[in-house]
């Protein structure tokens, strides 16, 4: 069986001939040979395939047919007519089976060397440089940083919201030392305050500053590098309760003063209401009459104290569980209607009033001790936070 060798294929295209372009006339003109011009060509020889039996072999692509295998070969191998193209970079080899021709032949070969062709070499060697001779230069790797936390995660969220409400952590320690309100508003006094380190939390920051080494690629995290922020401030700790209580000053002394005077209108109320009056009647008569013919009975009055002690009389009517508190309200609603209800209701007020009294009381007082002031109530204790705060500013 006879195979087609790709040897036999090359060679078969170098002698492909190319057609004659017509100069003129009809298409039944006779068109004349190279021969028959003059020129002085061998004629084709008939090519023969590559047999897979016998000794006949094919002539190699880029060489001449053997001495003998055709009329017009030549002995030897062909030169190279093209010329000498380098690419400007290294670039991949493309690796095919290629052959050189032995004259300018009317071949496919011969017409594209005669047409020329243009290709774009500047993107070809863009596309198919050599990787291993033209080395890509790395880009320049940062270092890692490690960001060192301490502390729990709650704890870091906490502050993290706080310092989303703040300016730069900078421009707060700035501020915490000069106790600047311009920069401060209130709120965000009172934030700071409410989230500073605890003594066991200032321990654990101190131990973890001695244990960590801080460099380019070793820092603290955004919530423990705030709190050593902080703790880097001198008195950090009384110059935000100082700057809380000037903050404050005036709305306490807002509520001691409505809480005064709610419990002067509640005393005016005692002194002035009829409906206060027939209540302590109801219970001094009701008191005089149980205790009449003893030590106890015909007085003039009771302390206060007694209102209370009226629940714990009990009735004697075992299938009555009253108590003396009872009777009094049943006597008060017969008597006197709806005077029970409007008493209760201002009681209430001034309850209020009084307690109100009582807690912004120890709230001032409180925060004047944490200055150095006397225990003895006295508008003098602004003298020793007006010390205090001078003392501050002057150790910065």
């Amino acid at each position: 069986m006879v195979g087609l060798s790709p040897a036999w294929l090359a060679e078969a295209l170098q002698r492909i001939p190319l057609p004659e372009p017509r100069t003129g006339g009809t298409g039944t003109e006779k068109q004349t040979s190279p021969v028959e011009d003059g020129k002085d060509e061998a004629d084709p020889q008939p090519l023969q395939p590559k047999s897979t039996k016998g000794s006949g072999k094919g002539s190699p692509p880029g060489k001449a047919p053997s001495k003998g295998s055709g009329k017009g070969a030549s002995a030897k191998a062909s030169e190279p007519r093209k010329p000498d193209v380098k690419p400007t970079v290294p670039v991949k080899k493309f690796y095919w089976s290629s052959f050189r021709l032995d004259t300018d032949d009317h071949t496919v070969w011969a017409a594209i060397e005669r047409e020329g062709v243009c290709i774009d070499t500047t993107k070809l060697e863009t596309l198919f440089a050599s990787s291993q001779l033209t080395p890509v230069d790395e880009p320049c790797r940062t270092p890692r940083i490690k960001r060192i936390q301490i502390l729990s995660s709650r704890r870091r969220q906490q502050v993290c919201v706080m310092l989303a409400r703040l300016p730069n952590p900078f421009e707060v320690r700035d501020a915490i030392l000069k106790i600047d309100g311009e920069r401060l508003s209130k709120e965000q006094v009172d934030l700071l305050l409410l989230n500073l380190p605890s003594q066991d939390e200032v321990q654990i920051l101190k131990q973890a500053e001695q244990q960590y080494v801080i460099d380019e690629t070793n820092v603290w995290d955004s919530a423990e590098d705030f709190l050593f922020l902080l703790l880097s401030i001198p008195d950090f700790r009384l110059r935000l309760q100082l700057w809380h209580f000037e903050n404050s000053f005036q709305e306490h002394v807002d509520k001691i003063s409505s809480a005064y005077a709610g419990a002067l209108n509640g005393c005016d109320f005692m002194m002035k209401s009829r409906s206060i009056r027939h209540l302590l009647g109801a219970v001094l008569v009701a008191g005089n009459y149980l205790n009449g013919g003893t030590p106890r009975g015909r007085a003039d009055g009771f302390a206060v104290d007694t209102l209370v002690q009226v629940q714990n009389l009990k009735s004697s009517q075992a299938d009555s569980p009253a108590t003396l508190l009872d009777y009094l309200v049943q006597e008060m609603d017969s008597k006197y209607p709806s005077e029970l209800e409007s008493i209760f209701s201002a009681g209430m007020k001034q309850n209020r009033s009084r307690l109100l009294l009582e807690q912004s009381q120890r709230n001032l007082l409180r925060n004047f001790k944490l200055f150095g002031a006397s225990p003895t109530p006295s508008w003098t204790w602004l003298r020793p936070v007006r010390r205090q705060r001078n003392k501050l500013l002057g150790n910065i």
